[in-house]
């Protein structure tokens, strides 16, 4: 049985033997790329509590060094895709100011919008559909842009 010392010792032996051989140490998580989600009513561009939680959450992610937060605003079909573009646009426009006065560095940021385009639930024309109301958020380092 090992005790806790010498548990320690063969986990820093491990750790320096494997670094010295030049095997790649995990990233720490911070770094990893993690998606979320804010979501919206039908045609509000307005937070809710939960979504503030998100925010926060993303900020500190976005703490890390190198980290990168990468916004695709989305929604539904009901209305014209014009109207449906410019409330994609406004959206991810919210999101990407909520994330600055939150303390993320506006270099960090990417944000884009595709209206009803590539919804995240396949729907007919003009139906309402919540999980399409959203903005799609990817924080960490190397992240895919979220579909």
């Amino acid at each position: 049985m090992l005790h806790r010392r010498n548990l320690f010792l063969v986990l820093l032996t491990t750790t320096v033997l494997a670094t010295a051989a030049g095997c790649q140490q995990p990233a720490p998580p911070e770094a990893a790329c993690t998606f979320h989600q804010v979501h919206f009513g039908e045609g509000s561009i307005l937070m809710d509590a939960d979504d503030v939680q998100t925010i926060n959450t993303v900020t500190r992610l976005a703490s890390a060094p190198g980290a990168r937060v990468i916004l695709v605003g989305k929604t539904d079909t009901v209305g014209s895709r014009a109207a449906n573009m410019r409330l994609s646009k406004r959206r991810a426009d919210n999101v990407n100011k909520a994330l600055i006065d939150n303390g993320v560095p506006p270099d960090r940021i990417s944000w884009f919008y595709t209206g009803e385009a590539a919804p995240v639930v396949a729907t007919g024309n003009d139906e309402a559909e919540a999980a399409n109301r959203v903005v799609r958020i990817a924080v960490g380092v190397d992240c895919p842009r979220p579909s």
